[in-house]
């Protein structure tokens, strides 16, 4: 669930809500000839769960429509106010358990970010490959806010990916620099900056980041940020100024080279002499 929240800290309205449910067949329709949960059944997820347990437990956050997005919908019927609900996005979710997630994952993730430095959400790195967000946004992450410090836009940035299954863009971007943003520029222009400049689906971080390479295994030890590695390409600054000024090659964000399948927030902060990652999963 994606909620937006006022300047005070308390929240404002639902703004999102993705459920990723296992199914049988009783609720599978043939779509062009392959397996895709019905719409029926969307839509009595959103009647027979999603309303009443708003309505019982936070009423004043539902502020529009409850609007099905079906896998591949741009969102053109959505108001201001509406809560988009994605059920079941990547169409079809017949095998799930042992059956369809296994692998090596979950090594200690703290010792792999940043110890005690900034607090994590629980998805790991080791173990999944670029394709999952997990990892691959949380490199994508910590590249923009690395860029934005070393343009001199920010001292401190955090960055905040959402993701949702099915669905290659970041569902809501979010930034903030802990006020110490240069003069003139505001949290909303950075987040319009990074939509603009860096590549943020699963493809396009991997084509930008170069990551389907056999590079991972400098991560299994020493962690994955903070080490200016030659294959680490997340640790890179491609801005040595101030991209605003527009002064000069490769200074500009216009010349960078930038760039779940889980519901998660990424965040990271950064500062001159130490980096930190924020990451968590909101449910």
């Amino acid at each position: 669930m994606t909620v937006e929240y006022n300047d005070d800290g308390t929240p404002h309205r639902i703004h999102t809500i993705v459920i990723s449910t296992q199914h049988d067949h009783s609720v599978v329709k043939k779509v062009n000839g392959k397996d895709h949960f019905s719409d029926d059944a969307r839509q009595e997820l959103i009647e027979k769960l999603i309303r009443p347990t708003i309505e019982a437990e936070r009423p004043d956050l539902l502020k529009g429509r409850l609007v099905l997005m079906r896998p591949g919908d741009k969102g053109s019927n959505i108001g201001e106010n509406d809560v988009r609900c994605h059920i079941n996005p990547t169409g079809c979710f017949l095998v799930g358990g042992p059956h369809g997630d296994c692998g090596l994952t979950g090594r200690k993730i703290i010792v792999d970010t940043y110890g005690g430095r900034g607090r994590h959400g629980g998805g790991a790195f080791s173990g999944k490959d670029p394709t999952k967000v997990d990892r691959s946004a949380a490199y994508m992450a910590r590249y923009i806010a690395k860029n934005i410090v070393a343009a001199k836009l920010a001292s401190q940035c955090e960055v905040q990916l959402s993701y949702a299954i099915g669905y290659p863009e970041p569902l809501n971007i979010w930034v903030t620099t802990n006020g110490t943003m240069v003069k003139g520029l505001s949290e909303e222009k950075l987040v319009s900056l990074i939509r603009k400049h860096f590549q943020l689906t699963p493809k396009g971080i991997i084509d930008s980041l170069d990551l389907r390479r056999p590079i991972f295994r400098q991560t299994a030890c020493h962690g994955h940020f903070g080490r200016e590695l030659s294959d680490f390409t997340w640790e890179k600054n491609r801005c040595r100024r101030n991209p605003a000024s527009g002064g000069g090659r490769g200074c500009r964000l216009t010349q960078l080279v930038a760039a779940k399948w889980m519901v998660a927030i990424v965040r990271w902060r950064t500062d001159s002499a130490r980096f930190s990652t924020r990451k968590r999963v909101f449910l």
